[in-house]
């Protein structure tokens, strides 16, 4: 990150914590970044952005200090980086719920960075309570849900048939079926 709080407060897991640029010494376009370090890559295929109006900073509620647009990339040398997402015209609430962003990625990527490229009416500042980078596994093959499940999409059996509304998707020991 340039300038601002420590880039770590944003993935440290705590929601009174957090980053954010200086927007005077350090305007827009700025960088948040994340190194899985050495020997470690990871194929993230979403991320969620949360703010917290409460944490030190003064940064207030709204859509004041939040990132509007921005560029998510992927690198193997945190030289040469790839885009794996844009996102503009967009309004993260703070204290609504983690805001979440998808994307298609076949490739780990040991560093991974967000590059602000607009904020919210606070000008060049902008702040992120957490971000958490998400990694979906080919290998992973239970959900465990507690409480309410929001599915949007759908659920496919070993065949690759999506099923019908109403049906139940259970799980055998050559597989799943309808």
């Amino acid at each position: 990150a340039n300038g601002g709080s420590a880039a770590a407060q944003a993935f440290d897991n705590s929601d009174t914590t957090g980053w954010g640029n200086n927007g005077s010494a350090d305007p827009l376009p700025t960088e948040l970044q994340y190194d899985f370090g050495s020997g470690n890559s990871q194929t993230i295929t979403s991320y969620s952005l949360y703010r917290n109006s409460n944490q030190p900073g003064n940064y207030g509620a709204g859509t004041t200090y939040t990132p509007s647009a921005w560029t998510f990339q992927g690198s193997v040398d945190a030289s040469a980086w790839v885009t794996l997402d844009t996102q503009t015209a967009q309004a993260i609430v703070a204290d609504a719920a983690k805001t979440s962003y998808s994307f298609t990625n076949t490739t780990a990527y040991r560093y991974y960075r967000l590059t602000i490229t607009a904020g919210g009416t606070g000008g060049d500042w902008v702040n992120i309570s957490e971000m958490e980078l998400l990694e979906v596994s080919a290998t992973e093959s239970m959900l465990h849900a507690q409480g309410n499940l929001r599915l949007d999409g759908s659920f496919r059996d070993a065949t690759g048939d999506a099923g019908n509304n109403g049906q139940i998707l259970t799980s055998i020991a050559t597989g799943t079926n309808w």
